[in-house]
């Protein structure tokens, strides 16, 4: 019986500490998450400078419409249960997040819905309102980093 208990023991102490890991794949989650995050930013960058006339490529709209827009429906499962703070990873992800799930969601949501309406409005030709919706893609935008987001070091 002892030799079985000290057995199991070793095997515990050898096997990496994936039981403790509060999400088995949290970094490279983290990694993904930050990728997809840095895109959508360049997105909205780009779309930024459509809006201000920086370039004239309006009939570029739709298509940035449509990305924001894809990349708006990724964002609530962006953030898995274990892949925050409390994962002993780098991120300016805020445990608000999941601690205020359903304010998340809800913020992820809004920003969907505005940008689903960018898309709308950039097919129907409008770029006067296309511009002016996007000022709203950018306000639920800036609302979710206001909240859920930790400042830049």
């Amino acid at each position: 019986m002892k030799k079985l208990l000290a057995t199991a023991l070793l095997f515990l102490l050898a096997v990496p500490d994936a039981w403790s890991d509060p999400h088995p794949q949290a970094a490279e989650i983290q990694a993904y998450r930050d990728t997809v995050m840095h895109g959508l930013g360049k997105s909205m960058k780009a779309t930024s400078m459509l809006v201000k006339e920086k370039v004239d490529r309006r009939d570029d709209a739709v298509h940035h419409a449509r990305s924001l827009h894809g990349m708006s429906a990724l964002l609530c499962g962006l953030f898995p249960e274990g892949t925050g703070p409390d994962a002993g990873i780098e991120t300016r992800a805020l445990p608000l997040i999941w601690e205020s799930w359903a304010d998340y969601e809800t913020a992820c949501k809004k920003f969907e819905a505005e940008s689903k309406r960018l898309v709308e409005i950039a097919e129907s030709g409008d770029f006067e309102a296309f511009k002016a919706q996007f000022g709203n893609v950018g306000g639920s935008c800036g609302e979710c980093h206001d909240r859920f987001r930790a400042e830049e070091e």
